[in-house]
C-alpha cells in the first residue's frame, strides 16, 4: 500500500469513518472563505466534514475519509478590488538575485523539463515583480536581511482582530496582511512555485488564514466560482491544527474554495518552511490535471485526475499573493499582533 498523503507531526489523529472506494473525495475543513461543507469532484456537497487519505492497492485507488470537527460558515471576500497605494521599495535593497537550477527543486518531476522562468530575492521588494504590482496592505510591508536565506526577507504584519481585507476595509477598520497578483513572463501549462515561509515562534495561528499560491486568469476567490473558462487559484491555507491545505477554487468548487490536501502540508514556528507547489493543467475534456506540493523536499501532496480548465486558453499566469487571518467574521480574527516572513521566490514552468 502506498500513501500519497500524511499529516504533520503536531497533527492529533483522526477517527476512521470509512473507506470509499475509486473516489476523489475533497473535504473542506472551514476554509477562510467556505462553510462547513464536502465537495467532490462532480461538485456534489454534503454538510459533513471530513479529511482523506488516498493509497494505492494492486492498480486500485483508495480514498479513507477520517471525520473532522465542523465549523460554522464564514464567507470572505479577498479584497480583490482593494485599491492601490503607491510604494517604493527600500533604498537598501540591493542583494542581486541568485539564480537556482532545476536540480534544486525536490520531487520527482524533474523529467518534466521545468525551466527556471522567474526568480527574486526579493532585491527590489515585491513592487519590482512582473507586472509592477502594488495591491492592498502596503503598509504591512518591510524588508529586512537574515543569514539563513539569501536575499533580502518579506516582514508581512498582521495586526491583532484583523480578518480578511475587504471587510476590515467596509468597517473602515486598518487592513491585516498584504495581498497583490503578479503576472508572471508567460503563461504555462505546467507551472512551480517555491518559495520559503517562516512564522515567529510564539505564532498563534487562531482559525486560519492563506498564504501565497498560483492562479490563472481572473484568479478567482472570495466566492466566485471558476466557469471552467475564466480563471483558478490555488493557494495555501493554515488551519487550526497548525498544518496547510491548497485553497483552491475550482469549475467542481461549490459556493467557496476546495481544500486540497487537508491537515497534510506540514508547518513550523520559528523555522524556515520550504514550500514548493506544482500545477499541471488539465487537457480539454479529461480529468488530467494535478496539483502536488513538498514541503522541505518531502512530497505531501499528490492529488490527481483534477480538472482546472475547459478552455486551452486558460493558463496559469500568475503568482496569487494573499497573506493575512480569514475568513469574514471577528471568530477568524489575529489573536495577537504578529507577521509571517517570506524569501527565495522562483517559478518554474513549460
Amino acid at each position: 500500500m502506498r500513501y500519497t498523503s500524511r499529516y504533520g507531526e503536531r497533527s492529533a489523529q483522526p477517527m476512521l469513518i470509512s473507506v470509499l472506494a475509486g473516489t476523489a473525495l475533497l473535504a473542506a475543513c472551514g476554509g477562510g472563505e467556505d462553510g462547513a461543507q464536502v465537495t467532490d469532484m462532480a461538485g456534489n456537497s454534503a454538510a459533513v466534514i471530513v479529511d482523506t487519505e488516498t493509497s494505492t492497492v494492486q492498480g486500485a485507488t483508495v480514498t479513507t475519509a477520517v471525520a473532522l470537527k465542523s465549523s460554522p460558515t464564514s464567507p470572505s471576500a479577498d479584497g480583490r478590488d482593494a485599491p492601490t497605494v503607491a510604494v517604493s521599495p527600500s533604498a537598501n535593497l540591493t542583494s542581486p538575485p541568485t539564480p537556482r537550477a532545476a536540480a534544486d527543486f525536490p520531487g520527482p518531476d524533474k523529467s518534466a523539463d521545468l525551466s527556471i522562468v522567474w526568480s527574486s530575492n526579493l532585491e527590489a521588494g515585491v513592487e519590482g515583480w512582473p507586472g509592477n504590482p502594488v495591491g492592498w496592505g502596503v503598509q504591512n510591508r518591510s524588508y529586512a536581511t537574515d543569514p539563513e536565506v539569501s536575499g533580502n526577507v518579506l516582514r508581512v504584519f498582521i495586526p491583532k482582530g484583523s480578518i480578511d481585507p475587504a471587510t476590515m476595509r467596509k468597517r473602515g477598520l486598518p487592513q491585516g496582511g498584504t495581498g497583490f497578483k503578479s503576472l508572471l513572463p508567460g503563461t504555462y501549462e505546467v507551472a512551480r512555485l517555491s518559495y520559503k515561509v517562516r512564522f515567529p515562534s510564539d505564532f498563534a495561528q487562531g482559525r486560519g488564514g492563506k498564504l501565497p499560491g498560483l492562479c490563472g486568469g481572473t484568479c478567482n476567490g472570495g466566492g466566485t466560482i471558476p466557469n471552467g473558462a475564466d480563471g483558478y487559484s490555488a493557494r495555501y491555507m493554515w488551519t487550526g491544527n497548525f498544518a496547510a491545505s491548497v485553497y483552491a477554487y475550482l469549475p467542481t468548487s461549490v459556493t467557496y474554495g476546495t481544500p486540497i490536501g487537508s491537515r497534510q502540508i506540514p508547518l513550523r514556528r520559528g523555522e524556515w518552511v520550504h514550500l514548493v507547489q506544482e500545477v499541471k493543467l488539465n487537457s480539454i475534456g479529461a480529468a488530467d490535471g494535478y496539483i502536488k506540493v513538498w514541503s522541505d523536499g518531502q512530497l505531501v501532496v499528490d492529488q490527481q485526475g483534477m480538472t482546472f480548465r475547459t478552455s486551452d486558453q486558460l493558463k496559469t499566469d500568475r503568482i496569487y499573493f494573499d497573506v493575512f487571518y480569514g475568513g469574514n467574521d471577528d471568530s477568524w480574527a489575529a489573536p495577537k499582533d504578529t507577521t509571517i516572513e517570506f524569501a527565495e521566490f522562483s517559478v518554474s514552468g513549460r
